[in-house]
């Protein structure tokens, strides 16, 4: 089981609409006291906000805050437990956390709240330097041998081949949705990707990874 970002396109409704009531609930319950918003979890359109980031401080430490309106399918803390139970890395960790609430249907939101890293992202966007790419590979390498070293969930499918023939429509579905996309514009390409896929993909084995390795995500400490 893996949290789906992208497949609650056509269910999720605006968290941002309720912001306001739910930052005072927790900061009141938590403490918390916020500086600025730094982040909104759009999924592919403003009206669909399936979170909310803010910086702040929690008893006096720099903090970070986010608001979960997306209903996960496994808790963030929970992936972080299994995470560090697992990492052997000496190079990658997540942040330390401070406080969390899951969440639950009678509250409609989560949260966490986690220690704020003032440390450089590992490249800038949109082109890393030599060093940086020398950083990230490195990086990269040992998060794939060191810091994750088992599974801790199955995988939905281990069918390589219909996990991304499904997600691939997912995508064409909502670009046309969005009318981001004709039949004109898509047509040729999945005319060429298809036979490729149904080639080359049943070889591929499925590995568990992270969606969210890239500038914004990672950071030197």
């Amino acid at each position: 089981m893996s949290n789906k970002i992208t497949e609650k396109y056509f269910t999720q409704d605006d968290f941002s609409q309720h912001e306001a009531e739910v930052l005072a609930q927790v900061t009141a319950e938590t403490g918390f006291v916020v500086e600025k918003e730094i982040f909104r979890g759009l999924i592919y359109d403003k009206s669909k906000i399936g979170s909310l980031i803010y910086k702040g401080s929690l008893n006096g430490k720099p903090a970070v805050l986010k608001l979960q309106g997306l209903k996960p399918e496994v808790d963030e803390v929970e992936i972080v437990r299994h995470f560090t139970d697992q990492n052997q890395s000496k190079l990658v960790r997540v942040p330390v956390l401070y406080a969390h609430k899951p969440w639950t249907e009678e509250r409609g939101y989560g949260y966490l709240i986690t220690e704020y890293l003032d440390a450089p992202k590992i490249f800038e966007m949109p082109f890393a330097s030599t060093e940086q790419m020398h950083d990230f590979a490195r990086f990269y390498q040992d998060y794939r041998t060191s810091a994750l070293t088992r599974s801790w969930v199955e995988p939905e499918t281990k069918d390589s081949l219909a996990f991304t023939v499904h997600r691939v429509d997912h995508w064409r579905k909502i670009s046309e949705h969005k009318k981001r996309l004709s039949l004109e514009d898509y047509a040729p390409y999945l005319v060429r990707y298809y036979p490729l896929a149904v080639k080359h993909q049943p070889s591929i084995q499925m590995v568990l990874s992270q969606g969210q390795l890239t500038a914004k995500d990672i950071y030197r400490h």
